[in-house]
């Protein structure tokens, strides 16, 4: 292994598993406990953002060593999956979400399997996942199967984590929300146990979405020197 991989590794260790450790029910009640919630929630999100920037720092600095191509497939991929997290992100930020932090009561006021819930339990993670897993396989290289790698692992088994968590003080409430939703998207409907209306999702969130999508798309080359597609254009 590259020594100079090591302080990649060392802070996708730190983010990533910073994350399910101090939001661990052994970790996090006595920390709570000694300090309270509110001190709590403001250390853990100065530890996590010094953990990300550090990441980010060591993953521009990563030598790089590439180990696929994907060749005509990578566009195709990356650009279904990341219009699709970009939805879903723009879905969670605007629509009442009772999987972020700190917002679990809020399970009683959505109704089961309604609006982007039909699609999935947690769109704020899922973005995370579908927009992190189209980098790691397309970009193919180690520095970037570690950091993205990361941060799939975080956000896939974050939606586990935050399940099980709920799960073990749940409500008649919560248990409907989790039995009329599902963490991959498009299984509930898949399944015949949901029916997607885009009206209760919102027409309004999926222009807004498809334009930051556009707009992503453009700034990656044209502002942050990024080719989307290399291997078509070289």
């Amino acid at each position: 292994m590259h020594a100079d991989l090591i302080p990649l590794i060392l802070a996708t260790l730190a983010f990533s598993g910073g994350h399910f450790l101090l939001s661990s029910a052994a970790v996090r009640g006595p920390i709570v406990s000694a300090i309270g919630e509110g001190i709590f929630r403001g250390l853990y999100s100065i530890l996590m953002i010094a953990a990300l920037l550090w990441m980010i720092s060591a993953y521009n600095n990563a030598p790089y060593q590439r180990l696929w191509d994907v060749g005509i497939v990578g566009p195709p991929v990356i650009l279904i999956l990341v219009y699709f997290a970009t939805i879903f992100f723009v879905c969670s930020v605007t629509t009442k979400n009772p999987t972020m932090v700190g917002m679990d009561a809020l399970h009683h006021d959505v109704a089961p399997g309604k609006g982007i819930y039909s699609i999935v339990r947690h769109p704020m993670m899922a973005a995370i996942a579908l927009w992190s897993a189209a980098h790691f396989f397309v970009r193919g290289d180690v520095a970037a199967i570690i950091f993205f790698g990361g941060l799939w692992t975080l956000a896939t088994f974050g939606m586990v984590h935050i399940d099980n968590r709920r799960r073990a003080n749940a409500d008649n409430a919560w248990r409907a929300f989790e039995a009329g939703t599902s963490r991959t998207p498009f299984r509930a409907i898949l399944e015949g146990r949901r029916s997607l209306v885009m009206s209760d999702v919102g027409w309004w969130r999926i222009i807004v979405g498809t334009v930051l999508y556009c707009l992503f798309l453009y700034l990656h080359e044209n502002v942050f020197g990024m080719d989307l597609f290399p291997t078509w254009t070289n």
